[in-house]
């Protein structure tokens, strides 16, 4: 193979391998589609979809935005959620993608304008978010025939009126209420163009609005296929006579027929009468009498005056509680006193002597703590010979401790007598030279 041949070879396979490598870098595609159903010609108060159609190449990781609609002088309900899934064959390439329905309802006789809509979607392999518009479409409302201009006009495939009337007591009475529940249902549009009942006032009869309520039917399978409307006429009995509730008619363009129709409800009927006085089942002042309880006045008066005594106690303690809580601390002031000034005093000391002098060794703290408070003097041989004796035979050079307090304490009554109370020598200044004990000091 000659070189020039050789060269021919080689830039044709390298073309077909960029050719191959652009066409697996290349981005998927976004396309949009959309039409009008059944038909850009439709009377007012008909339903028409617009189907907007979202497609691509590859397949998409997430549901589509689509775009608010507006179009004045028509009902426009944006697609809920639910979408159909298509699979279609563009310029020999197969599109995956799903199908969206607005609902629009004309309201007026007149063309109405679809501005494009933007669209925007993010396909698999997608770098990032991508849009696509729908073309501009148009359609027209033309007024049924048999419905005059700017009347209110119901488009539907098959329509179906049923009332019932709910009465509180039977036989309906004065002040009684009744309920009046009318239930519309239609093939076609949705709830919110179904027209209210036309109804007219009764005298004798006080009516309360209620709001009805609104949904819409569907086929099973997410679509809606038509819509309800429960209205509930509420009225109250004033007088007593006979009622007729009016019958209701409702206008409406049969589209299957092609034809105006009316469905009628019938008149409802009722009589009411006056109402009855309430008669007790038995009498209170009869059981009373029955019970012997003569004179019900006298009990309650003593009931009142009981309470009132009551009321008035728990006010005095509510009122009365600082005073109460102040003279409550006054006294525990004046008791920790007095106990202060008991412990204080001479005598408290004096009792104090026989469990000290039976404790194991004897104690004489409390002897000598009786005879300063009660003498003013320090040591206790100042209190008597019988008393010096006593302390020399426990602590002198031949000690009889055991007897010696024994004869101490048989002589406890007249050694308190003769230890008389004596009012304290003036001090002087002075501490005792060399004091062993704190009780030595003043």
């Amino acid at each position: 193979m000659n070189p020039v041949a050789l060269r021919g070879l080689w830039a044709v396979a390298l073309g077909l391998m960029l050719w191959g490598w652009q066409a697996l870098a290349a981005e998927p595609q976004l396309r949009v589609q959309a039409q009008l159903q059944p038909d850009t010609s439709v009377m007012v108060g008909q339903t028409l979809q617009l189907q907007v159609d979202v497609l691509t190449n590859t397949w998409f990781t997430q549901a589509a935005t689509l775009p608010e609609l507006q179009l004045p002088g028509a009902l426009v309900l944006a697609p809920d959620g639910e979408a159909e899934h298509l699979n279609q064959t563009l310029d020999g390439q197969p599109f995956f993608g799903m199908r969206y329905r607005y609902r629009i309802t004309p309201q007026q006789a007149r063309s109405f304008q679809i501005p494009p809509l933007v669209v925007r979607a993010t396909p698999a392999q997608a770098s990032a978010e991508q849009s696509a518009q729908t073309p501009p479409l148009a359609f027209s409302a033309s007024q049924p025939p048999g419905f005059a201009p700017g009347e209110t006009v119901l488009v539907a495939d098959d329509l179906r009126l049923t009332q019932t009337l709910r009465l509180s007591t039977t036989p309906a009475a004065v002040g009684d209420t009744l309920v009046r529940e009318l239930t519309l249902q239609a093939d076609g549009p949705p709830g919110l163009s179904l027209p209210p009942p036309h109804t007219a006032a009764v005298a004798g009869l006080e009516a309360y609005p209620v709001a009805p309520r609104i949904s819409n039917l569907d086929d099973g399978r997410g679509h809606i296929s038509g819509g309800q409307r429960i209205d509930r006429l509420s009225y109250r009995i004033q007088r007593p006579g006979h009622y007729q509730l009016p019958a209701l008619r409702i206008k409406w363009w049969n589209s299957q027929a092609h034809r105006a129709q009316v469905s009628e409800l019938p008149a409802l009927s009722f009589e009411a009468t006056a109402a009855s006085r309430y008669q007790p089942v038995f009498s209170i002042r009869d059981d009373l009498q029955a019970l012997g309880r003569q004179n019900p006045w006298r009990i309650s008066q003593y009931l009142v005056g009981l309470a009132l005594l009551l009321a008035l106690g728990v006010v005095a303690l509510y009122l009365g509680r600082p005073w109460w809580q102040r003279g409550q601390q006054a006294w525990q002031h004046w008791r920790a006193a007095r106990q202060a000034a008991w412990e204080r005093s001479a005598a408290w000391a004096w009792e104090q002597v026989p469990g000290q002098l039976k404790q194991q060794p004897p104690q004489l703290g409390a002897l000598y703590l009786w005879c300063r408070r009660s003498s003013g003097r320090l040591d206790l041989a100042s209190l008597g010979p019988r008393l010096r004796a006593l302390l020399q035979a426990c602590y002198g050079p031949a000690p009889h401790a055991g007897a010696a307090l024994e004869q101490l304490r048989q002589a406890l009554p007249a050694l308190h007598a003769e230890g008389t109370p004596q009012a304290p020598s003036q001090g002087h200044g002075l501490r005792p030279l060399n004091p062993r004990h704190e009780k030595d000091f003043p």
